[in-house]
């Protein structure tokens, strides 16, 4: 007994930690969302006021604060890696390019390259949010109770309680919650979320089920041979997230070239903005230094850095909303070095049996 309440204090404690996780998630993606709502009505009311108005002060406090709204978050991240000792990213480009063209009194520049940036990061998200909603969709597999049969009746409890050798009763209509075999009932299973088939298992009793496989017409019970964590739902859906995780060869070497690529940026940079004005006669520093801000927004590497990575996570969305799920980057990787893919009936080729690799 007390094992058990110990198991079910921890799932309770588990699942409030991944609500609570979520619900911060949700909340700084809403303050992201507003602040950048206001940088935009900002720089709006920062082009009346100065063309229409003509208050070019005002205008100026509109300004300031677009380019603030827009590139607070930017500029203190980029202050914590300085911080940290890990300084130059893309982060500590976009900082000091609009830091010196608010020095330099190039106001709308330095507010336009924020809010063009977060456009940029706001489209990602988008991107990246629904190619991992599709992902997660399908991997709705994981059963939200189990129905435990006791001495005294049957009794919801959650699927992390599930010990091997419990009882448990399936109803018509919901998931499996853990692999086990069936003692008594008959039933169908639809196992496409599973195995990918079609066709609709027949069982009975002495038949081995799948987790997240859901119960057709019948009311069956079953003896659960693993708990739930070890059940095949929970070790596909621990799969793809430990795949998702892992970056393909393409990915890694844009990260690479990145932490070369970027310092050598910032030190030409710093010869454009420093080197033409002692060398040339009648060269103003304030002038080079622009320029040389201006190389740094070009050559920020944000576009390359985003868009390998965006590659694969909208590659993965896509196959997942189609019903095929990939394990991560580096498989979808190796596809392009397929040439000849075979199909045949099952039990020529393949056996019909499902197994997590």
């Amino acid at each position: 007994m007390f094992n058990l309440t110990n198991d079910h204090s921890e799932a309770k404690v588990k699942r409030g930690n991944e609500g609570q996780q979520s619900e911060e998630k949700n909340l700084r993606e809403r303050v992201k969302i507003v602040t950048f709502a206001l940088a935009i009505i900002a720089f709006i009311f920062a082009l009346l006021t100065r063309y229409v108005l003509q208050a070019p002060k005002l205008a100026i406090g509109f300004i300031l604060a677009a380019w603030i709204l827009a590139g607070y978050e930017v500029m203190i991240t980029s202050g914590r890696k300085l911080l940290s000792g890990f300084v130059l990213d893309q982060d500590f480009l976009m900082s000091v390019a609009t830091i010196g063209a608010v020095v330099l009194g190039e106001y709308p520049e330095a507010a336009l390259i924020m809010i063009l940036y977060q456009v940029g990061e706001l489209l990602e998200d988008f991107a990246v949010g629904r190619s991992h909603k599709s992902i997660s969709n399908l991997l709705d597999i994981a059963a939200p109770y189990a129905n435990l049969v006791e001495a005294d009746g049957v009794r919801r409890i959650d699927p992390a309680l599930i010990q091997i050798g419990d009882i448990l009763e399936v109803s018509p209509g919901e998931l499996i919650p853990t692999d086990g075999v069936i003692i008594s009932g008959q039933s169908s299973l639809n196992t496409a979320a599973i195995t990918g088939e079609a066709l609709p298992l027949e069982v009975e009793e002495g038949s081995n089920v799948l987790s997240g496989s859901i119960n057709g017409e019948g009311l069956l019970r079953l003896r659960a041979k693993t708990s739930y964590g070890d059940s095949t739902a929970s070790r596909v859906m621990a799969l793809v997230e430990e795949a998702s995780s892992r970056k393909a060869k393409s990915e890694s070497f844009v990260t690479r070239f990145a932490r070369v690529y970027t310092p050598i940026v910032v030190g030409l940079a710093a010869l454009v903005a420093v080197v033409p004005p002692l060398l040339i006669a009648d060269q103003s520093f304030s002038t080079w230094i622009y320029r040389g801000l201006t190389f740094l927004v070009v050559s920020c590497p944000c576009a390359f850095v985003i868009s390998v990575p965006l590659s694969f996570v909208a590659g993965l969305g896509m196959s997942s909303r189609n019903g095929v799920l990939i394990r991560g980057g580096n498989d979808l990787e190796n596809l392009t070095k397929l040439r000849t893919l075979a199909f045949d009936k099952t039990g020529t080729l393949t056996k019909g049996e499902f197994g997590v690799l």
